[in-house]
């Protein structure tokens, strides 16, 4: 499949989204669609990252078919979960705890779904346009220190990385398999090592470093924890009074490890702000493409990002 006057040059980005097609011809009308909204530059950008993408998952003994079944399984259970949530308009857990023991415990499919959420980040426009707005912003900001909290698939922490606009980098998790895969495939990657990165197990809004930060990364977190407040407290009680944040969410997303339900764009930014951090340009997706005067009447699923500042 190709696009946006694209040539042989997006070998390993073609040869995901045609492997996924071949598999599931109802991907192959709307990856159609989105591939002629990217950018050259986003799809080069993509491609580049799926190649040591691929290698990095076949090092670790997996194939290309793995990858995209690893994707389409988590297409399909976001599908099951939007059914639901249209039926009962709430998330399938409610807690955190709840998420832990049915879906985190699971190594094997927390596994899958990471690479899944992956390859999203190239697939899919919501996830596409957060990332360019972080991207926009990333490579324009430099200070000390650097901090990503909840790094998931490591696509920002890796961008944060190379724009080497930071002394140190520090990465904080809850997960103990998020953030070995995150640091293993940022080692993989990279050379880690030039760019003073540390890595820490830890809840930050219980546990608080001992240091504060430039810029804060905390993308699609927010929605997975109990308290969303205390975890935004906690970025503005790290960031430094000249810092910035990168803050990204949703509302009415139901994914099955979501627990916390904004249902509106207002309510995410009435946390950010009560929390003393200040919104300084925000980016909101539609992820069904529903027009904003219905996004409320018809809980439309929204994806939100913004940068702050105290």
């Amino acid at each position: 499949m190709h696009g946006a006057g694209e040539t042989m040059e997006l070998t390993h980005f073609n040869m995901i989204v045609d492997a996924i097609c071949k598999k599931n011809q109802f991907q192959k009308k709307s990856l159609e669609k989105y591939i002629k909204s990217c950018s050259l530059d986003f799809l080069c950008y993509a491609n580049a990252y799926l190649g040591k993408y691929v290698k990095f998952i076949q090092n670790i003994g997996y194939d290309v078919d793995f990858i995209v079944d690893a994707y389409l399984r988590t297409v399909k259970d976001i599908l099951v979960e939007q059914t639901r949530f249209l039926r009962y308009g709430k998330y399938r857990y409610l807690s955190s705890q709840e998420a832990y023991e049915n879906i985190y415990k699971n190594e094997k499919y927390m596994f899958q779904y990471m690479i899944g959420v992956a390859l999203s980040q190239f697939l899919w426009k919501n996830h596409r346009d957060m990332f360019l707005f972080f991207r926009k912003h990333i490579n324009v900001i430099n200070g000390e220190k650097y901090l990503e909290i909840g790094p998931g698939h490591g696509m920002f922490f890796l961008e944060a990385l190379s724009s080497n606009n930071f002394r140190a980098y520090h990465v904080v998790d809850i997960s103990e398999t998020s953030l070995d895969m995150t640091r293993s495939f940022v080692e993989f990657y990279t050379d880690a090592a030039k760019h003073n990165a540390a890595y820490f197990l830890s809840d930050i809004s219980k546990h608080e470093l001992e240091c504060q930060y430039d810029f804060i990364t905390m993308g699609e977190v927010l929605e997975h924890v109990d308290n969303p407040k205390q975890l935004l407290r906690s970025v503005y009680c790290h960031l430094k009074n000249s810092g910035k944040a990168y803050i990204s969410t949703c509302a009415n997303s139901p994914v099955i490890d979501h627990v916390y339900l904004y249902h509106t764009i207002d309510e995410i930014r009435m946390d950010i702000e009560s929390s003393g951090l200040k919104i300084i340009e925000e980016i909101i997706i539609s992820v069904d493409d529903v027009p904003q005067e219905y996004w409320e009447a018809e809980r439309a699923n929204l994806s939100y990002a913004c940068l702050v500042a105290k």
